[in-house]
């Protein structure tokens, strides 16, 4: 579908129907706009962030006397 041959005045309403119809859709695009845009961070990314962040605070905590003798 080429989408710049439709006109925005008859998408409008056919998409605030189609949301009216089913308001959970418009949670998932909001989503995935913001994911898209970097906004926020997919549960994945942000999984894998905690786990790095979590094994550098224990290598931190393993080695602080080092750390603190080195300071």
């Amino acid at each position: 579908m080429d989408l710049a041959k439709i006109d925005k005045q008859i998408l409008k309403p056919i998409i605030l129907e189609i949301l009216a119809e089913n308001p959970s859709l418009l949670k998932g695009i909001i989503n995935e706009i913001l994911i898209e845009n970097k906004i926020i961070v997919s549960k994945e990314q942000e999984t894998r962030r905690k786990k790095l962040q979590q094994l550098i605070e224990e290598d931190f905590a393993r080695y602080d006397e080092v750390f603190k003798a080195l300071a």
